[in-house]
């Protein structure tokens, strides 16, 4: 019975969640080495050869879509080194644990710059980020002493309006008074700016004493690192420290902004170099990144 003789009066259609074993390749680069023709017994034949592909770390033996996958799969999905290393020998691919390792603080020294250029708002003007600082931890003092107490909603929300709030204008002059020591391009210039136009939503807290003064950012940063620290315990050295802090930083800002942190690490270990300018760190960071 030929179905030309029907009309499709409706579709059903199943959707069946499948799985295939992550692929993994190794990309094999041949550049010929060419000699013009005729010259083979010239005392100085012309001798051409592409250029060698940009590593992305020293020695060029790992892609930047590898590299950050074990990246994230450390940081953002506390993956140590060891299990992953069990995961791709699954996948006929032989690597040590120390291979692994280097290649992750190797990466980290590479990203040092950009980690560098996230905390440049407090670095370009020190004096002035700290007495920020202060007008910030006397709202969050403010605030734990509440808490301390058991202090109501109602409480809180009159304290907030009776203390907090002076504090927020004394703030909000001191912002005004320093913004023309900042040029507009100056990272702090930048950070002050940004605050002073969300100042009228910031103060709102005080309206409700069931508001809370942030949104916790920093305390769901801090839950990947205790969870990696449960894997992989603590750092041998020093300097392991500072990598790892190094990456937990830029992954974290990642997070915050909504930037999905494979295809951003993927994009910035493929791109910088060792002579990035300021300019060109910055809009590398997480928080400019489409």
């Amino acid at each position: 019975m030929g179905l030309t003789r029907y009309d499709i009066i409706g579709r059903d259609v199943e959707r069946i969640l499948h799985r295939s074993p992550a692929r993994v390749w190794v990309e094999c680069v041949e550049r010929p080495v060419l000699r013009k023709k005729g010259e083979s017994n010239a005392p100085s034949p012309v001798i051409l050869q592409a250029s060698a592909p940009i590593p992305v770390l020293g020695g060029g033996h790992v892609g930047a879509d590898f590299q950050a996958g074990a990246l994230v799969d450390k940081f953002v999905y506390h993956i140590p080194e060891y299990r992953q290393v069990k995961m791709y020998a699954d996948a006929e691919v032989g690597l040590s644990t120390s291979t692994l390792n280097d290649w992750v603080h190797r990466a980290a020294d590479k990203l040092y710059p950009l980690c560098e250029t996230l905390i440049d708002a407090q670095r370009s003007h020190p004096h002035l980020a700290a007495k920020a600082l202060e007008y910030i931890a006397t709202l969050y003092m403010q605030e734990e002493n509440l808490r301390s107490r058991g202090a109501s909603g109602e409480e809180i929300r009159e304290q907030r309006r009776t203390r907090a709030l002076p504090q927020w204008t004394a703030m909000e002059a001191w912002v005004e008074s320093v913004q023309h020591r900042c040029t507009p391009d100056d990272p702090l210039g930048k950070a002050l700016e940004y605050a002073y136009k969300l100042w009228p939503r910031m103060r709102r807290y005080a309206d409700d004493g069931r508001y809370e003064i942030d949104n916790n950012p920093v305390e769901r940063g801090q839950r990947p690192t205790v969870m990696g620290r449960k894997n992989y315990l603590f750092s041998k050295s020093n300097e392991g420290a500072v990598d790892n802090a190094v990456i937990y930083s830029l992954l974290g800002s990642c997070e915050i902004a909504g930037v999905n942190p494979l295809k951003w690490m993927e994009h910035v270990l493929g791109r910088l170099r060792p002579d990035n300018t300021e300019d060109e760190l910055a809009k590398s960071l997480p928080c400019n990144f489409s």
